[in-house]
């Protein structure tokens, strides 16, 4: 493992060499970093860190349920009333602890109506489980189709 000294990240020539807007400085001492991270230096942890990791299980938000069961529309119904009472911070707070549903199906293949209809139709045949038939293509017409198409350039 190499010292702190010989480190350029740790030693902050790195960050000088970038704050100070010299390009070829910056992208000699990145080229010269050491790939290797089991010969970096490591720093211990401090207290601060071993501190915020035993505390860590506190700032767990509730999970956001996929889908919509019973008990969310009457979260829903609490939250509305709050919003209609004008109490906003408790509105706020609700919603934070109840978080909404993120679907109302919990179903990746499902896809709404109004998406299914703006589709093409070869999509919607392909949705509905029916199969697009390829078209035929007879090359031989297609001086037919060229000739045509000067001729109607020349009207």
């Amino acid at each position: 493992m190499q010292p702190v000294v010989l480190d350029f990240e740790l030693n902050s020539s790195l960050s000088k060499a970038a704050s100070q807007g010299n390009g070829a400085n910056f992208a000699l001492l990145l080229a010269m970093l050491q790939d290797n991270l089991l010969d970096r230096p490591r720093l211990e942890a401090s207290k601060e860190q071993h501190w915020a990791e035993s505390q860590s299980h506190l700032d767990k938000a509730p999970e956001i349920p996929l889908k919509a069961e019973t008990q969310h529309w009457e979260f829903e119904a609490q939250h509305a009333q709050y919003v209609n009472q004008q109490q906003l911070a408790s509105a706020r707070l609700w919603h934070c602890l109840h978080p909404s549903p993120l679907s109302v199906f919990n179903d990746n293949k499902r896809l709404d109506d109004e998406v299914v209809e703006n589709t093409s139709w070869s999509c919607r045949q392909k949705l509905k489980g029916g199969s697009v038939e390829p078209l035929q293509v007879d090359e031989t017409n297609l001086l037919e189709v060229i000739d045509k198409a000067r001729q109607y350039q020349a009207a």
